[in-house]
């Protein structure tokens, strides 16, 4: 095993020193690193070798990480004083070779081989040296010896052991040891290390938690497959036994026969990548694509090698070097929704568009959880510290786009936690939602009724139901001619630019009582003077805006809104009760979506409703469209979609005979009928699907004839379907 000091600058522009360990050629590589007693050794030998250069952070290369920094400091601390005690160890084997007068006989001191063994080795392991020079010290003492000479000599040795012992004690990592629950030292510096060990190898307390590492489940299946962004990572999915969480792993996307290869060219241009210096603060996409240049450099001038795999190697050598190499995968998975870590103890989890919850083996050390603070601090501007616990900020660009939470002490009772909830995920449409089982052809069909003609559609529910996946699935197919403002505190509506449509996005402070700021409230309030078709507004969160909503809904404006709920008669409640909105203003609403989550996450909408206050007391104020029956499996009508108040009042200004409404109804049910069974179809054509389709709706007929037409010259979907 061989090592090198490399310096690196880190995401804020400081610089420091990383020693790095190379494994890759030593016979026990391939074994693992934390069940050796020959790699502790190794490992110590290179930090004492190095312990001069003053560096800050230790990467070996068998656990392809970083050991914590705290891990670092303790070994450090110890070997700065190897030194003190081999001095004193000297004046032990002096006392032997120069003063004994029995020196050329065998000495009668108990663990006399031990005691004056020169075995500069020994001092290469501070835990096994600390034991062994306290027993043989507890021995000695306890030694009866007559002999005056040997009397001095026990004596002299005595004082020289209590003064090791005395530095052992003062360093960190006696002062750990001594309060580590397993007493065996491999297993302490297992801990140390990894910061987690087996509960087979130290006893288990109610307060140590243990992490079951799921890529070595036997009896996992392999359930899917899939490549992220420029297909740079390869993804797996396996199921678990008697689990209903699937297990998610990640690796660079290449045939894996050619996996020594590149493993050797990664960790080769990683030791070739000079230090780039800014005179200022870069952004992380600058900073990628000034390595990403250096790397591609390197590969050019050493290797032979396709311009597909330069590419992937370039930027996931790039990402490797700023430390990012363990959640950058995560944030280029299009199909990853939200992505969790509870604290220190615990892996990586997450949000699958596809499979639900899932589990990894992806475990964050005190190094990068710092990487990421830094990351955060320096492109927010914000404080995380004791007095300011909690840090959230939106970083885009073009490889994610993601909202990030952390939380730290004092709140965090785990030291720090992690939540990272991605805001460009793959988008759904509607017809994915449809294979999906979140809405049926006739719900779909009712629901593109109205936004045709501009009914008031609010979605709510628990956390992560898919209100927002639903109103921009909606959104998708609106009328290319709508002009459609959006407010949000974060931006998670879809750009739609690249398809045509007209969409003017405004972005509110988060905070509602910044008077001075542009809160959604207040941007709501001028949507009047803007002329919209649509508004989007996004999340309700408080009172001001609840009422900036109803103001809006009062003067004619329509659009598309979530907010949080359990039930439709707990929203009521809130906006009677809570936020002080009046009965009849309930009226406006429209449209009430209940979105819900089962047991095996799927989601899907429970039930539609319209309010009407009039006449009805608070238990008949929500009157039921579509309930989702989940015995059955299916969606039940509850009343006669023609006599809704919603549609009536569409009537005051439509002609829209009941013969004519049936009409659209069942047109429309067969179009997204057919969505649900057919094969997937681009965003792009299923806009221009809509498109043509909402120009045609004006008559039933002629929409009816265009739906024909369109079967017969897209044969690839309709021969799909009928198969």
């Amino acid at each position: 095993m061989t090592s090198n000091i490399q310096n690196i600058k880190n995401l804020d522009g400081s610089k420091e020193k990383v020693l790095r360990i190379e494994c890759r050629n030593c016979y026990l590589y391939k074994k693992g690193f934390i069940d050796s007693k020959k790699c502790y050794y190794c490992l110590f030998n290179h930090i004492k070798n190095n312990v001069k250069n003053r560096f800050s952070d230790i990467y070996i290369e068998s656990l392809n990480d970083s050991i914590p920094k705290s891990a670092t400091l303790i070994f450090k601390d110890y070997f700065k004083q190897t030194k003190r005690i081999g001095k004193i160890r000297n004046r032990i084997i002096e006392l032997r070779e120069k003063e004994c007068i029995y020196s050329d006989f065998s000495c009668k001191l108990p663990d006399s081989k031990k005691l004056f063994l020169s075995n500069e080795g020994e001092l290469l392991d501070p835990i096994e040296t600390y034991i062994n020079l306290s027993s043989i010290l507890n021995n000695l003492e306890s030694f009866n010896i007559q002999d005056s000479n040997c009397i001095n000599c026990k004596e002299e040795i005595r004082s020289y052991l209590i003064d090791i012992l005395d530095i052992f004690e003062s360093t960190l990592i006696v002062n750990s040891y001594n309060s580590f629950q397993g007493k065996k030292p491999l297993y302490f510096y297992e801990y140390i290390i990894t910061k987690s060990h087996s509960p087979e190898k130290v006893r288990k307390s109610s307060n140590v938690s243990y992490f079951h590492d799921f890529s070595k489940d036997s009896e996992r299946e392999l359930i899917d497959t899939y490549t992220t962004q420029n297909e740079i990572y390869r993804v797996n999915i396996f199921t678990l036994k008697e689990m209903k969480e699937k297990y998610y792993e990640y690796y660079l996307n290449y045939e894996k026969t050619e996996k020594s290869y590149y493993t050797k060219i990664v960790t080769d241009i990683l030791n070739k990548i000079e230090l780039l210096y800014f005179d200022e603060i870069v952004d992380l996409e600058t900073l990628i694509k000034l390595y990403k240049k250096e790397v591609i450099r390197i590969l050019e001038n050493n290797y032979t090698i396709d311009s597909d795999m330069k590419e992937k190697l370039s930027l996931y050598i790039t990402i490797q070097y700023i430390n990012l190499g363990k959640i950058f995968p995560l944030l280029i998975d299009d199909f990853i929704e939200e992505i969790f870590l509870d604290g220190p103890d615990g892996a990586i989890y997450l949000n699958h568009q596809r499979f639900g919850r899932c589990r990894s083996s992806i475990l964050f050390n005190r190094d990068d959880i710092e990487r990421i603070i830094t990351l955060l601090r320096l492109y927010s501007g914000q404080k995380l510290d004791y007095s300011t616990p909690t840090l959230k900020c939106v970083i885009k660009n073009k490889y994610f786009y993601s909202r990030f939470s952390i939380d730290i002490k004092p709140i965090n009772v785990a030291d720090y936690s992690l939540d990272i909830r991605k805001l460009d995920k793959n988008i759904l449409n509607v017809q994915d939602l449809l294979k999906f089982n979140t809405l049926s052809p006739d719900i779909a069909s009712f629901l593109y009724f109205c936004i045709l003609l501009r009914v008031n559609i609010t979605v709510t529910g628990e956390t992560d139901t898919g209100k927002t996946t639903l109103i921009n699935a909606l959104d998708f197919i609106s009328p290319l001619e709508f002009r459609k403002i959006y407010v949000e505190n974060i931006v998670e509506s879809l750009d739609q630019f690249t398809f045509g449509k007209h969409q003017l996005k405004f972005h509110a402070d988060a905070l509602e009582d910044n008077e001075n700021g542009y809160t959604k409230s207040k941007h709501i309030k001028t949507l009047l003077h803007r002329t919209p078709d649509i508004i989007f507004l996004g999340e309700i969160l408080t009172e001001e805006q609840s009422k900036a909503l109803f103001h809006c809904l009062e003067a004619g404006l329509k659009g598309f809104q979530t907010i949080h709920s359990n039930s439709i008669s707990s929203l009521l409640r809130r906006f009677l009760d809570t936020f002080h909105i009046t009965k009849s203003q309930l009226d406006d609403l429209g449209l009430v979506i209940l979105m819900s989550r089962d047991q095996e996450r799927n989601r899907r909408i429970v039930s539609i409703v319209e309010i009407d206050t009039l006449n009805h007391s608070f238990s008949n104020f929500i009157q039921e469209i579509f309930k989702y029956n989940p015995t059955e499996d299916k969606w039940e009508l509850k009343r006669n979609l023609y006599e809704l108040k919603t549609v009536k009042n569409l009537c005051k200004y439509e002609s829209i005979s009941e013969k004519k409404f049936i009409e659209y109804f069942t047109l429309y049910s067969d179009i997204f009928e057919f969505l649900a069974n057919s094969r997937k179809i681009s965003n792009q054509k299923l806009i221009q699907f809509f498109t043509k389709l909402s120009y045609y709706s004006s008559n039933p007929m002629r929409a009816s004839n265009f739906w024909e037409d369109w079967k017969k010259n897209n044969k690839f979907f309709v021969e799909s379907n009928n198969t």
